[in-house]
């Protein structure tokens, strides 16, 4: 019997009282809840795996979305075609701006996930507005090359013209299951 008028007794037999009271309630959560059935597992599974196919199904939509959105932003081919693609249309810019090309120096490739970058240094002299519209015509994101920095520079020369050195990258395709399946980035 439990008796809480002796002190002696007060532990032991509050150690019993909570031991009664946990196995009532178990009992009760037993009656109340029944364990999940087989069916009821196999439902549950068959839930969860239909919306992980769905989620991955997605999910590849979605990376096929992005791929194609990048894709016309990379190059394609060898890195010495890309470089010379990119002599090629830096000078028609420089040209259409009236500015003088001074260097035009590759630096370290970069390899990266499936793409290498292509780096290179430019040097560019001329008035500051026409530098300017070159910049603002490179930044532009029509075009495949990447803009980094910029640093400008006063001519030793003359007053109205400065110096301009690019940082530019170019990013070429190295896996080719990057880009859609249907076409992909032209070489330019």
């Amino acid at each position: 019997m439990i008796d809480f008028k002796n002190p002696e007794n007060a532990g032991p037999n509050g150690l019993t009282l909570a031991a009664l009271l946990i196995l009532i309630a178990t009992l009760v959560y037993m009656l109340a809840f029944k364990p999940p059935s087989v069916e009821d597992v196999s439902v549950g599974h068959s839930l969860t795996k239909r919306n992980t196919y769905t989620q991955i199904e997605n999910a590849k939509q979605k990376a096929l979305e992005v791929r194609k959105t990048l894709a016309p932003k990379f190059w394609q081919g060898g890195s010495v075609e890309v470089t010379a693609d990119i002599l090629s249309k830096l000078t028609n810019e420089v040209n259409r701006y009236g500015l003088t090309l001074t260097s035009f120096r590759p630096d370290t490739d970069k390899d990266l996930a499936g793409f290498t970058e292509l780096k290179y240094t430019v040097q560019v002299a001329g008035p500051y507005p026409k530098i300017r519209s070159l910049l603002t015509s490179l930044d532009g994101g029509s075009d495949k090359v990447a803009l980094g920095s910029v640093q400008i520079a006063a001519s030793p020369n003359t007053n109205d013209s400065v110096q301009a050195t690019l940082s530019i990258s170019a990013y070429l395709v190295t896996d080719q299951s990057l880009l859609p399946a249907s076409g992909g980035a032209a070489h330019a």
